[in-house]
This record gives C-alpha cells, structure tokens and sequence, in this order.
C-alpha cells in the first residue's frame, strides 16, 4: 500500500527535531531510561520522549544531543 503526500508530511521530524538543535517544547520526562535501552544520561542531560522519539536533551541549554526513533 503506498502512501498519499499528506502521510509521509505527518511521519517526517519537525524541522526543530535534529541534533545540535533547541528542545523547548513539552514532552515526557524518561526516569528510566534503562527500561528502553537508552545509554545513561550525562551530568545536566535528561532523556525526554516526544511522541514515539527519545531526546537526550542539556537541561540548562536545551540542546539536542541525541535522537533515538522509539523502541
């Protein structure tokens, strides 16, 4: 089955998803991040999960440091 336009517009990142980019919206605090294969946050770094994608984010910049399509 193919895909019409408008499916493949919904499934692409937003344009402030990328890595070295700014996280400034809402989303879900990941506490357990071992729980989802995710490496251990570093000093000022959180995990945070935006719809089905993992963000490792710097807590006071928040900038993207990485970007993990959901598992």
């Amino acid at each position: 089955m193919r895909q019409t336009r408008q499916e493949i517009r919904q499934t692409r990142r937003p344009a402030w998803l990328k890595q070295g980019g700014r996280y400034e919206r809402g989303g879900t605090r990941v506490s357990d991040y071992k729980r989802y294969g995710l490496r251990a946050p570093g000093r000022n770094q959180r995990w945070v999960k935006v719809d089905n994608t993992y963000i490792l984010v710097g807590i006071t910049s928040g900038v993207i440091a990485s970007i993990i399509a959901g598992r």
